[in-house]
């Protein structure tokens, strides 16, 4: 009977103990079931919240195209004549379509057209974000300044849409980098958009080529160059601010052939000015002073004349010359002059490189020998300009009285000049010899004026 007591508490020991795992495992499994149970509740929230969030990416989207589409048709109506619509698709996708018989219809854009959609694509963009940014930034810095940087917007443009796009570009951005070649920058662009500029540069292509062709541009009344030689043999490009005229110095009608007091940068800005495009500028000690070039034949035939004279003696006397018309000799800041004529003669001459510039005398040996032919000058041309012309360090200054048909001269020696009667930089050219060419040209044609200088010098 003990035994079977004892047999019996132990089976229920052992049943007890498979009931209470059996327990335990019952209640991890509701737990794991619990735990699925929230795991796809959750999954089903989130799937959920997805749908729900794409809805309104989708809302946000076509809401924003249809708005973005509506504000680049606004702006390309604006700009262009033509009755197309610019159409944007679920892809943004930009394309003009015509409507004029109520069916849409695809069109194929110009070159014009194409430039003008995209800008106004842009202009669209900028404009809506701007907007948007407005709406929904409650503090912190403004995050709606948006510059645009166009290059050579007007290029493919007419005269029209390059008027239209210049009164439309400045609106489309709150700072705006235009990049423009010089043909593109024509009258009604400079008129549209002038009000708007707050700075202004011009970017000055230094090229290696000696034989390169210069180019310049006029803003205001400088002119600045675009391509020049470059003076060290590399190739570059410099970036050069347009200086604006201040309050205190405006253009203004001057007298000609007179001296008048003037600094170096209002002196730079006359010369540079197209109102006196035909003028010969001079300055020295505080002073410019602007002669409206004569172009008629006779200051052309004597000056012609007078080259002649000098080149054949030069060539038959076996001295090495360089001939110059209407030059430029300039120390910055301190003189400059444009005589009519100008020679360097002999050997071992720094000479400037062949371009348009004016010669800078403080970088190059001036010309040995300067002309200037005077009609109504003649007593500036001996007086003033002759002790200008010693400032420069020319060796002999030549001047012809069109009047008289003289040939004054001067050598210039140590600053200081003095009258001669035969040219010492020409050795054996005697100034009535000079004086008999001009004479002669009243009479006879450049052949046989050349036919007796050559019997004369040989």
């Amino acid at each position: 009977m003990i035994l079977e007591q004892g047999s019996n508490q132990h089976q229920i020991e052992t049943i007890t103990q498979e009931i209470d795992e059996i327990t335990k495992q019952v209640a991890k499994q509701k737990t794991k079931e619990e735990k699925q149970i929230l795991v796809r509740r959750r999954m089903e929230a989130t799937q959920d919240a997805i749908a729900r969030l794409i809805e309104v990416k989708n809302r946000l989207e076509k809401q924003f195209r249809l708005s973005l589409e509506k504000r680049v048709q606004e702006i390309f109506n604006s700009i262009s004549f033509t009755p197309y619509l610019p159409r944007i698709n679920e892809n943004y996708d930009l394309t003009l379509i015509e409507n004029t018989s109520g069916i849409a219809v695809p069109v194929a854009a110009s070159t014009g057209e194409n430039q003008i959609l995209s800008l106004s694509f842009i202009g669209g963009i900028i404009d809506r974000v701007r907007e948007w940014s407005h709406k929904n930034t409650l503090m912190g810095p403004d995050s709606s300044t948006f510059p645009i940087v166009m290059d050579s917007p007007f290029g493919s443009l007419d005269e029209i849409y390059r008027k239209q796009v210049a009164k439309s570009i400045p609106q489309l951005a709150n700072q705006l980098l235009v990049l423009v070649t010089k043909t593109q920058w024509r009258g009604e662009l400079e008129e549209e958009i002038n009000n708007y500029i707050g700075r202004e540069y011009v970017l000055v292509y230094h090229s290696p080529k000696p034989d390169c062709e210069e180019d310049a541009i006029a803003r205001g009344s400088k002119r600045y160059p675009l391509v020049k030689q470059s003076s060290n043999e590399f190739e570059y490009t410099e970036i050069i601010e347009v200086k604006k005229m201040s309050n205190s110095f405006i253009i203004k009608d001057l007298l000609t052939d007179t001296w008048v007091k003037a600094s170096w940068e209002e002196f730079l800005a006359y010369a540079e000015d197209d109102t006196y495009e035909y003028g010969k500028f001079y300055y020295d000690l505080g002073e410019l002073r602007i002669e409206m070039a004569p172009i008629g034949f006779s200051h052309s035939r004597n000056n012609n004349i007078l080259s002649n004279v000098v080149n054949l003696f030069a060539a038959i006397k076996r001295i090495k010359i360089k001939g110059l018309v209407n030059i430029s000799l300039r120390k910055v800041g301190v003189t400059e002059a444009q005589p009519d004529l100008a020679f360097y003669l002999g050997e071992d001459f720094n000479l400037p490189p062949s371009n348009n510039s004016p010669i800078d005398l403080n970088q190059f040996d001036p010309p040995t020998l300067v002309i200037e032919i005077a009609a109504t000058t003649l007593n500036d041309d001996l007086g003033r300009k002759r002790l200008l012309y010693e400032h420069l360090g020319i060796k002999e200054y030549w001047v012809f009285d069109v009047k008289t048909l003289d040939v004054i001269a001067f050598e210039i020696s140590q600053g200081y000049s003095g009258r001669i009667q035969e040219s010492k930089v020409l050795p054996g050219l005697k100034m009535a010899i000079v004086k008999e060419a001009v004479q002669r040209s009243k009479t006879e044609d450049d052949g046989q004026i050349t036919r007796w200088l050559i019997q004369i010098f040989s």
